[in-house]
């Protein structure tokens, strides 16, 4: 179904507009089903890549502030209380940032709903994703960064791979109406091998459920003693930037 808005504002960061779409589903008994969902109408993407590249926020330069959260909340740990996961904004703010990154973790709702609504950028990770490309190599330990992963042969890494895949995808499905989120990127620091034909199917698995984003393998990260390999997409452009093909993948 094709939805038009007419004279839609933008959500920027002064200005977080939130629309809501209220979807009713009844059956043929009777019974009615209701969800509503927040979104907003905004566009983050580089324009000028290859020449003089520049980070556009609805076509504005932009310039990203960022630093990382870990996802650790106190009293339980695991998930914030609403007054964390906006204290959370508000502190970064007060710091002068315009972005924080998920890290190791995936995203919180309640974190998600306080930057849609007061106008935070958010990066997006869904923790140990180098495991949707494969398994790591025999002695290996699991904080390795910059290792390539290798073909799962046992039932249990062919099971972690799948798992890994599924939650990466899911991920996109899940929080892609956010406006605050502007990037979904694989992992942080890995090493890839992009001849390895799963490297590329999990980041056009996730590309298909979420064309207006980009799509990231890494953040750019420089492994020792050689560059770490690249790919990403950008916003409404199926073309796969690469590293082997480009330098340091545009």
């Amino acid at each position: 179904m094709e939805i038009v808005l007419t004279a839609a504002i933008p959500w920027d960061l002064n200005q977080p507009k939130l629309y809501h779409l209220k979807v009713i589903g009844t059956s043929k008994d009777g019974q009615t089903d209701t969800r509503t969902i927040a979104f907003g109408f905004r566009s983050f993407a580089p324009t000028g890549v290859g020449t003089n590249a520049v980070f556009r926020l609805n076509n504005r330069r932009i310039k990203l502030y960022s630093s990382i959260s870990w996802g650790f909340w106190g009293l339980n740990g695991l998930f914030p209380t609403p007054e964390l996961a906006e204290k959370e904004v508000t502190q970064a703010k007060k710091l002068n940032l315009n972005c924080l990154n998920f890290h190791r973790n995936l995203a919180k709702e309640e974190v998600l709903r306080a930057h849609d609504r007061l106008g935070l950028l958010r990066y997006m990770e869904p923790g140990a994703g180098k495991m949707a490309i494969g398994k790591l190599p025999a002695n290996t330990a699991a904080s390795a960064n910059s290792i390539v992963m290798e073909k799962p042969t046992d039932d249990a890494d062919k099971f972690a791979q799948r798992f890994m895949f599924v939650k990466c995808v899911e991920m996109v499905k899940v929080y892609r109406s956010h406006p605050s989120v502007i990037i979904y990127c694989l992992q942080n620091e890995i090493g890839a091998d992009l001849k390895n034909p799963d490297t590329i199917a999990i980041l056009e698995a996730m590309r298909a459920e979420d064309p207006s984003r980009c799509i990231v393998l890494n953040d750019g990260f420089v492994a020792p003693p050689r560059k770490a390999a690249q790919a990403w997409f950008e916003p409404w452009n199926d073309k796969l930037h690469r590293s082997d093909e480009k330098e340091w993948g545009d």
